[in-house]
Parts: structure tokens; C-alpha cells; sequence
């Protein structure tokens, strides 16, 4: 017997395929809670040196950083999966 083919964006004949989210910088809670809402496997890892994010981003299918993580060429280059969206929430001006 064969078996079944898998559908694309799956891991197996029963469970959906849930995209694994690294982020690098500080989010408060209500931000990890939109992310995770969807049912995405959100980790913090909000100590990782440049090099140990490059080694860690081919596991993800998203890196969300604010101002402090630096993305290089090298971390883009290691992401297997990379999802791209850019988010810019700025305060509404006072002037």
C-alpha cells in the first residue's frame, strides 16, 4: 500500500503545517498573543549574538525584529522559508 501524498502546507494526513515564527527583540505580551492567536509556534529568543541567529533562522518560516537585531545578508541567506512583511507602527503625531 502507498501512502497518501501530502498536502502542500502540511506535515502529515492529520496536522496542518504551523509556521514557526523566531523573534528576536522584545514585543509585549499582547503582540505575542496576536501572533500565537492563529495557532503559529512563536519563540522568544531575545538573546541570540548575530552568529547564533544565522544558525537559528533556517528553522523558521519568520523573523520578526524591532530596532535592536541587525539582519544581514548572511541571516537572510540561512533562511530557508522566509516569509516577508514589514509592520511599521508609529505613534500618531502630536504636531
Amino acid at each position: 500500500m502507498t501512502p497518501a501524498p501530502r498536502r502542500a502546507g502540511s506535515i502529515g494526513p492529520e496536522q496542518p503545517y504551523r509556521m514557526r515564527i523566531l523573534v528576536s527583540d522584545t514585543l509585549s505580551a499582547a503582540g505575542l498573543e496576536i501572533l500565537r492567536a492563529p495557532g503559529f509556534e512563536v519563540h522568544e529568543r531575545l538573546d541570540l549574538a548575530p552568529a547564533q541567529l544565522a544558525d537559528a533562522i533556517g528553522g523558521y518560516d519568520a523573523l520578526i525584529v524591532r530596532s535592536r537585531t541587525r539582519v544581514t545578508a548572511d541571516i537572510i541567506a540561512r533562511a530557508a522559508r522566509p516569509k516577508v512583511a514589514r509592520l511599521s507602527i508609529r505613534p500618531p503625531s502630536t504636531g
